[in-house]
């Protein structure tokens, strides 16, 4: 990848991350869209699952859990708070 096109990247990852975390919050996206963006997340926050790459075996065992949040609920309000306005 040539190095003005990497850069260009880097300089819009704070973008891609909301975008992600917009599509994991819209309720209204198709289910597979937001389970792709958290994955793509959740990959990103805490690398792939050792187990689930070919050739590659054990290593620490992590246990990820991913809840949907309702927005009926206070407790979830209090752990999702609204997307920032841009």
């Amino acid at each position: 990848m040539p190095a003005e096109l990497r850069d260009l990247c880097r300089r819009h990852t704070d973008l891609a991350i909301e975008t992600l975390i917009d599509i994991c919050r819209d309720r209204d996206a198709p289910p597979n869209a937001r389970a792709n963006a958290a994955n793509l997340l959740l990959n990103r926050a805490w690398g792939k699952d050792p187990a689930a790459m070919p050739g590659e075996g054990g290593g620490e065992k992590r246990e990820i859990v991913v809840r949907w949040l309702r927005d009926d609920d206070p407790k979830d309000k209090a752990l999702n708070p609204p997307p920032a306005k841009s």
